[in-house]
């Protein structure tokens, strides 16, 4: 059934040292907000609810203000929890103004995805394996490194699924891989200037 959420004003301050709210709906459906997030999201908006609804093919997330009027966008994340069955699975959003790849963070041992969402729109989580037609011949980890980086948007391959993996990067590439791993929420990010072959970034990524 449809979920409202509503932060009371005030709600952030009584966690003292507690790093979050976490309300789980079952074993595989909830929501995660951060403390510091939360006391950003009261500061900014008077009411602030979340209207949370589980589709056929999707999941419905629409944040709201004072009155009940619909916001767009919030000014911090809230983190969705999910099923999910692969590490590969990834969460695709269309909202007012585009689509973009959300990624996630998959815990096998609960069989969800978690992930952080700043629009209203429908969420949908992806399960499909990447197929990448030209990396057969690059090791092992970095195929998996390659594919788990495609899966989450933060690589790209072209419309016949070719990634090129022996050749070089661009800085605009590599830093708008940069700014998709560690600034997600920030649209106007500023970008690094760094020039790396592929060769060199695949296994600075798998560190991550």
């Amino acid at each position: 059934k449809p979920v409202r959420i509503e932060f009371e004003t005030g709600v952030s301050k009584s966690l003292n040292q507690a790093s979050g709210i976490r309300i789980m709906f079952d074993e595989t459906h909830g929501i995660y907000v951060n403390t510091a997030e939360l006391i950003v999201l009261e500061k900014e908006i008077d009411i602030f609810s979340i209207e949370f609804t589980k589709n056929k093919n999707d999941y419905s997330i629409v944040f709201t203000g004072k009155n009940n009027v619909g916001l767009t966008s919030v000014p911090m994340p809230v983190w969705f929890i999910l099923p999910s069955r692969s590490n590969y699975a990834s969460v695709l959003v269309s909202y007012e103004g585009g689509t973009e790849n959300r990624g996630g963070q998959f815990d096998k041992k609960r069989g969800t995805i978690e992930f952080s969402v700043t629009h209203s729109g429908n969420y949908e989580v992806v399960e499909d394996d990447i197929t990448i037609n030209d990396i057969d011949s690059v090791s092992f980890s970095a195929n998996e490194a390659i594919r788990f980086l495609v899966s989450k948007g933060i690589l790209e391959v072209d419309r016949n699924k070719h990634f090129y993996p022996e050749a070089s990067f661009s800085k605009y590439e590599f830093t708008k891989a940069l700014v998709k791993m560690f600034y997600a929420e920030n649209d106007k990010a500023s970008e690094i200037a760094f020039l790396c072959n592929s060769s060199y970034l695949i296994p600075f990524l798998m560190l991550f």
